[in-house]
Order: structure tokens, then C-alpha cells, then sequence
């Protein structure tokens, strides 16, 4: 073991000198709500760029090639299994790769595993070597799983047991595997967006998001920026969406593509979606004068739709406004219409809306807040709050963070997409289906899960659908796997890195640089706990002003293993689940209270004025795409948010609808 060790990522502002400091950000949020706050002007007038996500849900939906999401689920067999899945308690489609196995007994003993072996995984013949496990599902009869796989010819069977491998009754396309049996075949080709029907990512090819430090979503205000690569890319993008575009026209023309009155209504419609608000009549003629660059009109339309997708209307949000008396800049309907639909749907205006800044509905906060509350009702909301909730807490890396196959031969895609699923399942049944409120999230004794993640949490099936938690020692959102699984390691626990998630997730606590001298995270030992391993952040001066903050807290986390399963020993001794929160309401070291098990910790949260401030801190990002500019603004959403009981819902309609949304500078 080292001897001097502490860990390398991120230290409590101003400590790892004498002393150290405690943290910032609770004490800011009490003096903003009790009005000892400067305020701040409104948010400066700005364009954003679409995220990547942002980029690809507007294109598919504005010509029709993302169905709306239809129906609630518990599971993916809840949807069209073979084209959609459950993501955030609601069916949508599944991208352009996503392939579905599944395999439905039909007599004689049901087996009692199912993985798939193919080409694709170098026909693994057992799930710990690298196979596919299907998962099963009582309630649709089948045993199922989904997987992307690049474009090409793939061949697979499913084994049964690990032992019988058998061609996929599912599947009619075979050929001779050689050895007197047969091998399914599937071919893929989404290279070709034209051929390809359903979703496409459209923005997969564009530069990553830069993500501001402490930043947790992919929208930042301040951080798009159009690179030549970006350009070159999104160049690309928009020529092979203008191809399949063409593609749906040959097939089934809407109107004579060579007849001006069908030109100008065709790109005058999708311009109106796309920019979001309708064209000039100089801007429509401008589209359709590079229409009629190409001789042939299908063409020409063509191009026009890439000129409307690569136009700065388009790859950038505009929120620039228009002046007032008092200097500032009031958004308009239509930039208005835009920021709703971004915000509670991820994507583009629909015509309702639209129609709706046409008319100057948009005009008044409280014709924001009717059509705002219009959007939270329909099920693309629960899609996009899903994914704040996931970028707000950090476990969008589920998909990909390391895990060792020796220790956790359980985590495969599946598995991971189990965890990820209900997290964003169970955040929208708490908004939408049960009481709505922030202090539910951190304390429910029941989740949303697949069969096969409730049966490894040991969670008791209910007959609403959900899982009960009374035993597993989880609780809220602080016991999903999702949570422990992110703030892990590969091959061990973290009680820094699950410690850190409390103090910047959950109360939006401010961290600076570590130390020049810090080291690294303490080496594995098989004879010492984890928290024997870590005693010399306390012993250690230069650490302990830095974690003492973070590690007690960490520490009652130890019951989980580093792929979020419940453990009662390690290192052969029983595991000591006490732990203390400190320094949460204010920078005291009074401020002490022991907790040891995570439901104890939900409700310590949940009485929390600071996970209060710093939650209404994170929606208003999410609306903003920056932090709020003014502080006081900021502190009357909290008051209003923990008067009411902390319903989320209601707390994005008032970000939504305040005035400060409205203005810009």
C-alpha cells in the first residue's frame, strides 16, 4: 500500500492546505432564500446548438420518421418487442441496429438459461465468455434481449442451458452451419439511411458535447461550438436525411414534385417545422431558388430540404428576443415555442405549438404554462425528463464503464440497459404517476425494474406492476444500481466517488482542485475492508481536510459491490454500514448526523433544505442551458418548490412560465 494516498480526482474547494474548508454551495443557496441576495439581470441573449440528441430527434420527427411513443410499460415485452423498447416507463422505437433476440418455449422442459452465440461475440458458448444471455420474462412468455450490431452479415444460435444450440425459430433466414444444422443469419445495412425505416441517430457522427466542469448535461449554452469538423459532419448528416427523404417521396408522392404550388407548400411545411416558426416569403423563395438548381425536381427538392437542415436556423436556438422599455429582450412566441419543446420533449416544435406562437397564445405566462402543461402531458416528456434525470445524476455511463467479466460476469448490455431503464422508469412514475415529488424520489420503498433486475435485487414483485425494496436494504433513487454501478471502480467499491455523488448531485456542493501531492486510490488488498484501506485519508492531514467530508459519507454505501449488489462480508468480516453526514444545512462542524443504511440516508436527504436548493439548481439548468443568472430568482423557485411539498412537475411550469425565463440581456 502507498503511504501517502489521496484520491486524484476532485478535492473540497480550499482544502489540502491547513485546515482545509468546507464546502461551498449550501450557505449561498440560505442567504439567496432569505433575501440576502444581489439579484442578477436575466440570462444573456445567445443562440444555442443542438445537442447531438437534440439534432436527431427534431430531423426524425419533423418528417415522421420517430412515431410518437405510445403506451406506458414496466418492461421492454410490455412494447412492440421487436421494434421498440421501455425507456423511462414508455415505449419508443428502437434505433437503426438494434437487433432483438428472443425465444418463446413451445413445449417440453423450459430451459433454464439462454444466451446467444455468433459471429458477433465469437460464439461464446457460455454467457461468461462473452455470450448474449436473453432474459426472461414471465408476464409476455419470453425470453428476449436486444443488442446493436454494426452493419454486415452476422450469423448466431441460440443455446439452450448452455448446452443445446439450436437455429432461432424466430428467425427464417439460415444457412448450412456445416455440421448437418443450420445457422441464423441477419443482415444490416444502416449505412444507408434511405433503405432504413424507423429512427435514425442523424447525430452520431457529430463531436461529442463539451460538458463545463460540474455540468451534467449535454446542452450547454456556452460550450456549442460549429468546428470545420462539425461542419463537415453535420454536412454529411443533413445530405443523408435529404436522401431518404427522396427515398419516401419516390415511393409515395405526396404531390407533383415538378409543380411550383407543390414545392412551395412541401419546403414552406418542413422549413416551418425545422426553423422552427414560419419562413419570410424572401426566405421561402430563397429555398426554393436552390430548388431549381437540379434539373430534375426530386432533386432539386432534395437539396432545398439539406439547405433547411444546414441552415443556422436550424443547427442553432434562438434566444435572442426582441427589445423592451427597460433594456432587456423579450423572447419571442416562436423562440418561446422552441425552448418548451426542447425542454419538456427534446425535439423540435410540433404544429400544435407552433400554431399556438402564430396566434400570440405564447404572449402571457400563463399561455406558457397551458402549453407547457399540454407537453407534460403526452408521453414524449417522460422520454426527455428520463434523460435529465439521467444526466443530472451521472449514470448515462451505465452504458460503458468498466467492469471486470471475472468479478461480475452478470453485466452485460442488457443488464446495463436494465439498470439505466429503470432508474428513468422509476423518475417518471414517481413524477407522473405517484405523489410528484423530489422527497419520494430519495425515500420510496418500491422501484421500477425488469424481472430479472428484481429478482437480483431481491425485491418482491407487486401487483401494480412495481417492486417492493423492504429487505434489500434500497431506497429511492440511492439504491439503484444504476447509482452504484456508476460510482464504482472495475474491480471495487468507491466510497470517494459514491461520497462525491452526494455532495455534488444531491446538494450541489462546490469542488476545486486536489492537492499537487495527491495520490492515488488506495491498492487492493484481500486481507483489509474498504474502509481500513481508506483509514489514512484521516490519518493524513493534507486528506483528511478534504475527506472527512467525503469518505463517513461513502462508507455506508459498503454494503454494495461495485456492481451495486447487496454484499454482508468482505474480506471475510462483516461489513459496517455506519456512516455520518456532515456539513449539509450549514459550514459547521456541529452540523454531524450518523445514518447506516440507505433508506436512513433517503431520509435525511429528503429533510434536506440544501437537496431543495440544489434540485430546483439543476432543473433550472436544465431550462437554461447555463446556470441561472440571477440569484434571487433562483432562490423564489425554491421557496415556491418546498412550499408546495417539492412536486417536480409544477416546478418546471414555473421555471417555464417566471418572467425571468422570458427576458434576456
Amino acid at each position: 500500500m502507498q503511504a501517502r494516498v489521496c484520491f486524484p480526482l476532485l478535492a473540497l474547494l480550499g482544502c489540502g492546505g491547513e485546515g482545509g474548508k468546507e464546502p461551498s454551495g449550501a450557505a449561498e443557496d440560505t442567504a439567496a432564500a432569505s433575501g440576502e441576495c444581489t439579484p442578477g439581470g436575466p440570462a444573456p441573449r445567445q443562440l444555442r446548438l443542438l445537442s447531438r440528441r437534440e439534432f436527431s430527434a427534431s430531423i426524425n420527427d419533423i418528417f415522421g420518421w420517430r412515431a410518437a411513443p405510445a403506451g406506458d410499460c414496466t418492461e421492454t415485452p410490455d412494447c412492440a418487442l421487436d421494434t421498440a423498447s421501455c425507456v423511462g416507463g414508455t415505449c419508443v422505437d428502437d434505433p437503426c441496429g438494434t437487433v432483438t433476440f428472443q425465444y418463446r418455449p413451445s413445449g417440453g422442459a423450459a430451459p433454464g438459461t439462454v444466451h446467444v452465440a455468433g459471429s458477433f461475440n465469437g460464439w461464446a458458448p457460455t454467457a461468461a465468455d462473452g455470450g448474449l444471455p436473453l432474459a426472461w420474462s414471465a408476464t409476455a412468455g419470453v425470453w428476449w434481449a436486444k443488442a446493436a450490431l454494426p452493419d454486415g452479415r452476422h450469423t448466431y444460435k441460440l443455446v439452450l442451458d448452455e448446452r443445446t444450440w439450436v437455429a432461432d425459430p424466430a428467425n427464417p433466414l439460415a444457412e448450412d452451419d456445416g455440421f448437418g444444422g443450420q445457422n441464423s443469419v441477419i443482415t444490416l445495412d444502416c449505412s444507408d439511411p434511405a433503405a432504413t425505416e424507423g429512427p435514425v441517430d442523424w447525430g452520431a457522427d457529430l463531436p461529442v458535447e463539451v460538458r463545463p466542469p460540474h455540468y451534467p448535461f449535454d446542452q450547454s449554452a456556452e460550450a456549442g461550438l460549429v468546428t470545420a469538423v462539425y461542419a463537415e459532419r453535420a454536412l454529411a448528416a443533413t445530405g443523408r436525411a435529404a436522401a431518404r427523404f427522396q427515398a419516401d417521396w419516390a415511393a409515395a408522392p405526396p404531390c407533383d414534385a415538378a409543380a411550383a404550388a407543390c414545392q412551395r407548400s412541401t419546403l414552406g411545411s418542413i422549413g416551418r417545422r425545422a426553423w422552427r416558426r414560419p419562413l419570410t416569403d424572401a426566405e421561402l423563395d430563397a429555398v426554393l431558388a436552390t430548388a431549381a438548381t437540379e434539373a430534375d425536381p426530386l432533386d432539386g427538392l432534395g437539396l432545398a430540404v439539406q439547405s433547411l437542415l444546414f441552415s443556422p436556423h436550424f443547427l442553432y436556438r434562438s434566444e435572442l428576443g426582441t427589445p423592451q422599455a427597460d433594456g432587456t429582450h423579450r423572447l419571442t412566441d416562436h423562440e418561446l415555442a422552441a425552448a418548451l419543446s426542447f425542454t419538456l420533449w427534446g425535439t423540435t416544435p410540433d404544429d400544435t405549438l407552433l400554431d399556438a406562437a402564430d396566434a400570440g397564445a405564447l404572449a402571457t405566462p400563463e399561455g406558457v404554462r397551458a402549453e407547457a402543461a399540454r407537453l407534460l402531458a403526452d408521453p414524449r416528456a417522460r422520454a426527455a425528463l428520463g434523460v435529465f434525470v439521467a444526466q443530472w445524476l451521472g449514470v448515462e455511463r451505465v452504458a460503458t464503464a468498466d467492469k471486470s467479466p471475472a468479478l461480475f460476469p452478470e453485466v452485460d448490455t442488457t443488464f446495463r440497459a436494465d439498470l439505466l431503464a429503470e432508474t428513468q422508469g422509476f423518475a417518471n412514475a414517481v413524477f407522473f404517476d405517484h405523489s410528484g415529488s423530489l422527497d419520494e424520489l430519495l425515500t420510496a420503498d418500491w422501484t421500477v425494474a425488469s424481472p430479472r433486475l428484481a429478482a437480483w435485487y431481491g425485491a418482491t414483485p407487486r401487483a401494480d406492476g412495481t417492486a417492493g425494496l423492504a429487505g434489500t436494504g434500497r431506497a429511492g433513487i440511492l439504491g439503484h444500481g444504476s447509482v452504484l454501478f456508476a460510482t464504482a471502480h472495475s474491480d471495487q467499491t468507491s466510497p470517494v466517488r459514491r461520497g462525491l455523488f452526494v455532495r455534488e448531485r444531491l446538494l450541489c456542493q462546490s469542488f476545486g482542485v486536489p492537492p499537487a501531492n495527491a495520490g492515488g486510490v488506495p491498492e487492493v488488498d484481500p486481507s483489509a475492508t474498504t474502509r481500513e484501506r481508506f483509514a489514512q485519508h484521516a490519518a493524513d492531514p493534507s486528506c483528511a481536510s478534504c475527506h472527512t467530508y467525503i469518505d463517513p459519507l461513502g462508507f455506508g454505501f459498503e454494503h454494495f459491490d461495485a456492481a451495486g449488489a447487496w454484499r454482508a462480508t468482505e474480506a471475510g468480516v462483516p461489513i459496517d454500514g455506519s456512516a455520518e453526514l456532515r456539513a449539509v444545512e450549514q459550514l459547521s462542524d456541529d452540523d454531524r448526523t450518523p445514518w447506516n443504511g440507505l433508506p436512513q440516508l433517503g431520509g435525511l436527504l429528503a429533510d434536506s433544505r440544501a437537496v431543495g436548493a440544489c434540485f430546483t439548481r439543476e432543473a433550472a439548468r436544465w431550462v437554461y442551458g447555463r446556470d441561472a443568472s440571477d440569484p434571487c430568482a433562483l432562490a423564489r423557485a425554491h421557496a415556491a418548490f418546498d412550499a408546495a411539498g417539492r412536486p417536480v412537475l409544477p416546478l418546471f411550469l414555473d421555471l417555464l412560465s417566471s418572467p425571468d425565463f422570458r427576458a434576456r440581456q
